[in-house]
């Protein structure tokens, strides 16, 4: 939520990378957040605006909008169940740390550039976080069913000390805001992971834009459909079909999608992220096409008694058209691709210089040409 004429001035961070060797590099983490919030703030000065109201109010309270992306890909490398105390417990520790460090990056910034003009009228004067007061965790998940193993990647995690980052604050912090999580749609597709802290949507799905169908199977999936040596278009049409027997468990357990995850586990995802965000986070709560009135309102009572800022649910097939595309209808289409657009043949690596970074961009290409483009 924004104020009349507040705009808005979003980032995320691709949590994904920050799973490294199978744990958790939290230094990293913590400095990317820093630099995140920093580059944010500065979006603010160096922004042109199109009306002097929206510049007025962006600058009286400097609100900036730090979330995260990749969450399923993270669970994923880190072999987490989605719907599981150990995926919140995580989703809770390391969006804790992402809270901290934003704030203390805000609160740095501030001894040098200043406070936000409104920052005396404000909650952070008086010593408060935008949110508190906080749903206690133990409303949310039972952390005596985490894993030891989980318990393990958090261990690592840098000491956080709120009383004292308060007491900073209270000195001046330079953003009314730092984090929300946004949906990410389209930078999750260009970073190449999934959107936001949604679970994986189908492990095949289509795609539909105006330019055509982009068919996309999940790349873990794929690896391990790989290493299996049943990477196929036959392989694939069962998994669309909803044959998973082709899918050892273990790794049917670590890729559950949108639809398989109960609305109640959805909320409570959440709700987790929620208790360390400054403004709403973005979520979708998958409703099964025979969904009931009752059951939206489970979903809704449920979000409101475990602090979630807002809700959105979706039930399938509510709507003659939908963007996304699963089941029958991939099966449909996967059957017109020939085979040899399953396999990808060439990956081609290229470096740029941007200012005194090197980024390497690496780009593949489907033996016989893209399956878009053929469609």
């Amino acid at each position: 939520p924004l104020l009349n004429w507040e705009a808005c001035n979003l980032g995320s961070i691709n949590l994904k990378v920050f799973v490294k060797r199978g744990i958790i590099d939290w230094d990293d983490l913590g400095e990317t957040v820093k630099l995140a919030v920093r580059f944010l703030d500065d979006v603010i000065d160096m922004s042109w605006y199109p009306d002097p109201r929206i510049e007025e109010a962006v600058l009286r309270t400097r609100k900036v909008g730090l979330g995260v992306m990749g969450f399923a890909d993270m669970l994923a490398e880190l072999g987490i169940r989605y719907d599981s105390h150990d995926a919140l417990y995580i989703a809770d520790k390391v969006m804790e740390y992402i809270a901290y460090k934003a704030r203390e990056a805000s609160n740095e910034l501030a001894r040098e550039r200043g406070p936000y003009p409104e920052f005396e009228n404000s909650i952070h004067a008086k010593g408060r976080f935008n949110w508190e007061p906080q749903i206690p965790s133990n409303a949310i998940y039972d952390e005596s069913k985490v894993s030891d193993y989980v318990k393990n990647l958090v261990k690592d995690r840098p000491e956080i000390d709120w009383e004292y980052l308060r007491r900073e604050m209270v000195k001046g912090t330079r953003n009314a805001s730092v984090t929300t999580i946004a949906p990410t749609g389209s930078i999750g597709i260009i970073a190449g992971v999934n959107s936001s802290i949604e679970p994986f949507f189908a492990l095949v799905y289509v795609r539909e834009s105006t330019i055509g169908l982009f068919i996309e199977v999940n790349r873990y999936l794929k690896e391990y459909l790989r290493k299996l040596g049943k990477l196929s278009t036959e392989t694939l049409i069962q998994v669309a079909k909803g044959v998973l027997d082709v899918i050892p468990r273990e790794y049917r357990n670590i890729l559950r999608t949108a639809h398989e995850i109960s609305p109640e586990w959805h909320v409570r995802v959440q709700a987790v992220f929620q208790r360390w965000v400054d403004n709403a986070v973005s979520k979708t709560v998958n409703l099964r096409y025979d969904a009931t009135l009752d059951d939206v309102k489970k979903v809704f009572l449920l979000a409101w008694k475990l602090g979630c800022k807002g809700v959105t649910v979706f039930r399938d097939r509510s709507k003659p058209e939908q963007v996304i595309k699963f089941g029958k209808d991939v099966e449909d289409i996967l059957k017109s691709i020939p085979k040899r657009f399953v396999h990808k043949d060439k990956i081609y690596h290229r470096w740029f210089r941007i200012g005194d970074k090197e980024i390497m961009v690496a780009s593949e290409e489907y033996a016989g040409g893209c399956p878009t483009c053929e469609l």
